[in-house]
Formats: C-alpha cells, sequence, structure tokens
C-alpha cells in the first residue's frame, strides 16, 4: 500500500504494520525522496517532490522482499534517473515488463538485472 500511494503521489497511512519489519522498504522509498513517518504501528508515505532513481536488491528477510520488486519497478519507472533492479532469488520475476514497456516505461532486461531509465508519465493500454 505504501508503494502505490508513493506512485499515486498521495499521502497515505498503512495501519498495523511492524514498521521495524518494512525498514527495507521505507530505507528506499526515503532515498527516493519520499517523506516516511512511524506512528507506533502506523506507517505514512507522503510525496513533496519528484522522486529519486534509486537501485534495488532483492535479499531474504531481513533485505528487501523479492514480492515488492515488481511495485518498485512499476514505481521506478516514473522516477527521474535510471534504477538497477537486481533480482537474486527468483528467475523470472521481470515477465511484468513487456506490460510497463506497452504503457511507455523504459526498461531493459537483461537475466536478473533491470535497468529502468524513468520517463514522464505511463499511458493506460491494454494488459
Amino acid at each position: 500500500y505504501m508503494i502505490m500511494g508513493v506512485a499515486t503521489e498521495g499521502d497515505i497511512i498503512v495501519n498495523n504494520v511492524i514498521p521495524k519489519h518494512l525498514e527495507p522498504v521505507t530505507a528506499k522509498l526515503r532515498e527516493m525522496g519520499v517523506e516516511v513517518t512511524e506512528y507506533g504501528e502506523s506507517i505514512r508515505v507522503t510525496v513533496n517532490k519528484k522522486l529519486r532513481s534509486v537501485d534495488i536488491k532483492t535479499l531474504p528477510y531481513p533485505g528487501f522482499p523479492t514480492d515488492l520488486q515488481q511495485l518498485m519497478s512499476a514505481l521506478l519507472s516514473k522516477t527521474k534517473g535510471t534504477s538497477v533492479v537486481t533480482e537474486t532469488i527468483f528467475d523470472g520475476r521481470f515477465k511484468f515488463v513487456d506490460e510497463l514497456k506497452r504503457m511507455g516505461a523504459n526498461i531493459l532486461v537483461d537475466g536478473r538485472i533491470a535497468v529502468i531509465k524513468g520517463v514522464e508519465n505511463l499511458m493506460g493500454t491494454r494488459v
């Protein structure tokens, strides 16, 4: 939910979470320029500026979760600059990229690595 809130340039609060368990995600969001505030068992994310590109490497817990790699890749496709996403857990995790490219994303995949060059906007299409 945090990633989708950021993608819509929103201001959202996600409740009933353990912030420590989400540190790899919130750290990357902060690095991108997202304002992240923790309140007990809640996390608020706010976007006030253009997002910066970051590099992501999936790892077993407590590293960056492979299950969030696709969402972050979609988000990174709209950031300023170039991001490198390295998938270390599963093969075939970049199958979604062709659909993002149909929406205008600029992504090059080579095995377990995706190079994402941010674009200004994505456009709707049939997927």
